[in-house]
Parts: structure tokens; sequence; C-alpha cells
């Protein structure tokens, strides 16, 4: 507060005020590691396998010839018509997966389904461990009962 002119102050302890106005909220986006030759090889095959392909496309020549008759117009590579720097620059702009067939639903169902198994198979084999130390816990304690109970009848 403004008395007289000096300011004021009066400590609330226990109070929380609240913002006036919601701030916009802000999405954090990592960007996906950009694509030159030098991180070739930190992507996945699919885009080493895919690359490879638009490269030797672009190596080839521009008239393609095919082994049985087709028009002029379907024999010809337009991979070949960008130089290999341009292609090189748009594959700078393709993310890691951009080349990867995308799952159906029944494959990534099947995926799961395999992982639920081995995941149940290792949990009945660690059940089957436990079960297996516990008995020879069990027999071992049963055996220090019959020594403690010897002992006990010979103490007395």
């Amino acid at each position: 507060r403004w008395n007289s002119g000096e300011f004021t102050t009066q400590v609330l302890s226990g109070v929380r005020f609240a913002p006036l106005v919601a701030g916009p909220v802000t999405k954090t986006i990592i960007p996906a590691r950009v694509w030159d030759p030098s991180t070739h090889r930190h992507f996945p095959e699919a885009f080493h396998k895919a690359s490879m392909e638009v490269f030797m496309c672009c190596n080839s020549l521009y008239t393609q010839p095919l082994p049985r008759p087709k028009k002029p117009e379907e024999r010809i590579n337009l991979a070949a018509m960008l130089p290999r720097v341009l292609w090189m620059e748009i594959l700078s702009f393709t993310h890691r997966k951009w080349f990867e067939r995308e799952e159906t639903e029944t494959e990534f169902l099947r995926k799961r389904l395999h992982e639920e198994q081995a995941n149940a198979a290792k949990a009945q084999q660690a059940r089957l461990e436990a079960e297996a130390r516990c008995l020879v816990a069990e027999r071992e304690r049963d055996v220090y009962r019959l020594l403690a109970r010897r002992w006990q009848s010979r103490v007395q």
C-alpha cells in the first residue's frame, strides 16, 4: 500500500494468490534428429534402405528401359531429375520413421499378445522358482526345528 509517500507491506501467511490471467498452454516438443550423411547411422534400418533406394534412383538414367514394352511416360525415372544434393536436403526434413510401414491394428494386437504371453511365461517361471525356494526353506526350517527339539530334550 502507498501511504504518504512510502510503501507499507503486510504479510499474509497461509494465503495463496492465483494468477488473474491463465497463461497459454505451451507444449514441449523435442525436435527429431535431422538427417544428414553424418547422422545416417543413427536412423532405423527402414530409413537406411529407403534412402539407399532414393540415391540409387537419383544416380540412374532419366529414361529407364523395362523388360516389357511400356508407354514412354511410364519409363521415366523422376528421381533422376533432381540432383543428389537436393535429395539430401529433402531427406533432412523427414523423420526417423518416415519410411516405416504403419502397423495395422491386427499386427499391433498380435505383437501385444506375444509380449503378454512372454510376460506370463516369465511370471510363471518366477513363480515356480519362488515355490522351489520356499520348499527348500521349509525343509531347512523343519531340519532346524528337529535339531532344536533334540537339543532342548538333551538340556532338560
